[in-house]
């Protein structure tokens, strides 16, 4: 930003001028400031990682949930399928009606 101009010739003014320009456009920054920024970063971070683990197990969970539920749905199949060979065989001593 200050190359090809002789600092020699800048005046205590157009430095000080110079200086409060940098700060408002950001190019100079407190260390206070800096170190808020920071510690918001890693606050985020932080957050971002629980989330990611929360994804994983959640992830984990519907896999489970999917077997529990294929088992399920083959048990039910199974004795739907019992119940109606039992039915169509007509024997009274398998089904007895109340």
């Amino acid at each position: 930003m200050l190359d090809g101009i002789p600092v020699e010739i800048l005046t205590p003014g157009a430095l000080l001028g110079l200086f409060v320009l940098l700060v408002f456009t950001g190019r100079i920054t407190t260390r206070a400031s800096l170190t808020d920024k920071n510690q918001e970063i890693e606050r985020w971070r932080q957050a971002y990682e629980f989330e990611r683990e929360a994804h994983a197990a959640a992830d984990a969970q519907v896999g489970e949930l999917l077997d529990v539920a294929k088992t399920s749905q083959a048990v039910i199949q199974a004795l739907h399928t019992t119940s109606e060979r039992i039915r169509q065989s007509g024997d009274p001593d398998v089904v007895s009606k109340p």
